[in-house]
């Protein structure tokens, strides 16, 4: 599965324009949870349509504050959402799909907000007694990296996994209900900046992902372990 992002370049010149600018500001503010899940879907699927994406005002985007989403509550990254994936981590490692001895796919050269080289999987896996569709993506890195290097040494070169896992109906609605994780190799959790968990309803990747085509937020699935 190559998740290769379509993007907007200058008509001239050939590099990224004004609106992949606009587009990576808008992620990193719902990355750090001062958008709501459906406020970023919006002015994603805006920007990349090529509307423009005034109705907010970056100003007033900015003035929200990076940390909190509404009532002071975490837009990701609470105690419920790392308790769970915990759940989904040792689900991954028990299935094979994660840890020590893991399922190796092969690699591919990546693309961002990933690794140089990445393996993309998908699959069907049960957590806390609830089945649902699994997407994997093993990046890899630093940048040079090449698909031999990986393929000769993938727990060498492994630089975290980033993980979508669809969760019951109504979890989250605005965004198909999957929930987000981003694993350091050890299954620890990676963090923003500011220390918040990548995990849940992470609103960076619901923003990216609203751009794919349909509404299931997924760029494309043909591989499977």
């Amino acid at each position: 599965m190559h998740a290769i992002m379509p993007v907007a370049r200058h008509p001239v010149s050939g590099r990224f324009g004004v609106r992949i600018v606009q587009i990576r500001v808008i992620r990193l503010i719902c990355a750090r949870g001062a958008l709501a899940a459906r406020t970023c879907i919006r002015e994603e699927r805006t920007m990349q349509t090529g509307r423009i994406a005034a109705a907010l005002g970056l100003g007033a985007m900015l003035a929200a504050g990076f940390a909190f989403a509404q009532d002071d509550q975490p837009a990701f990254g609470g105690e419920a959402d790392t308790a769970y994936a915990e759940a989904l981590w040792n689900a991954l490692r028990d299935a094979g799909y994660a840890g020590d001895g893991a399922i190796q796919m092969k690699p591919y050269e990546g693309t961002e907000p990933h690794g140089a080289i990445l393996q993309t999987f998908w699959a069907e896996i049960e957590v806390e007694g609830a089945r649902g569709m699994l997407i994997v993506k093993r990046n890899f890195g630093p940048a040079g990296i090449s698909v031999e290097d990986v393929s000769n040494d993938p727990d060498g070169n492994l630089d975290s996994v980033t993980v979508m896992f669809q969760r019951e109906e109504g979890y989250a609605p605005d965004s198909a209900n999957w929930f987000w994780a981003k694993y350091l190799p050890d299954g620890s959790l990676d963090q923003t900046p500011d220390g918040m968990a990548l995990a849940g309803r992470t609103a960076g990747c619901i923003a990216c992902h609203a751009s794919a085509a349909g509404d299931d937020f997924v760029f494309s699935m043909d591989m499977q372990p």
